[in-house]
């Protein structure tokens, strides 16, 4: 049984316990810069509210001015219809484009959820390593420190098979941490489409 008696551990163990607090602290964080994102697609979802209102005021004027352009007294040219027309038809578009817009923000922010719920999986799991390298530091060297006092052997078995199990418990929440950054990664992924889903609804939110 190999003895883990390493000061360089316990500062590992320590880092790790850093990490996974700090990490814990980024995603709280991000939580809410997610929490503004959402905020802003419900003002702007609002305003557009009024600007469809609005909208469909300017198609009412517009059938209108359709009616009193075949008016020969009207003072109202067929040009001034068409170019009023034409200014509602962009206007409509940019209505679309800004749907566009809200629905993207609201797509990143209900996956941030996930994602945010994922990092802090990953950060305990970091924690859990960190903790059980510790525990087997510790161990190993009661062991050591047992063996020179010449205690009985079946002690001694007692600790031994102890940090074979601590060791064996070792190997699988370092399996789990590495899993759930795996999966941590993927949502990764699925965020960065989300982010770029937004910087083309950008991209094309003309006049």
């Amino acid at each position: 049984m190999p003895i883990i008696t390493s000061e360089d551990s316990k500062n590992l163990a320590q880092l790790e316990e850093q990490m996974s607090a700090l990490l814990n602290k980024v995603a709280s964080d991000e939580k809410s810069d997610y929490k503004v994102i959402l905020n802003l697609a419900e003002s702007v979802q609002k305003s557009l509210t009024t600007k469809e209102r609005f909208l469909r005021l300017k198609r009412d004027i517009s059938k209108q001015m359709e009616t009193l352009a075949r008016e020969e007294n009207a003072n109202l040219t067929q040009e001034e219809t068409d170019t009023f027309k034409e200014l509602i038809n962009e206007e409509a578009d940019l209505v679309e484009r800004t749907r566009g817009f809200i629905n993207a923000l609201k797509d990143l922010e209900a996956q941030s959820r996930s994602f945010l719920a994922r990092k802090k999986e990953y950060a305990d799991s970091i924690k859990t390593v960190a903790g059980v390298r510790n525990n087997m530091v510790a161990l190993s060297t009661r062991l050591e420190t047992d063996k020179n006092k010449m205690i009985p052997a079946d002690n001694l078995q007692r600790m031994e098979d102890a940090l074979t199990d601590k060791t064996r418990d070792f190997g699988r929440v370092k399996a789990d941490r590495d899993k759930k950054f795996e999966q941590l990664k993927n949502d990764v992924l699925e965020m960065n489409k989300l982010w770029i889903a937004v910087k083309k609804s950008i991209d094309e939110f003309t006049w």
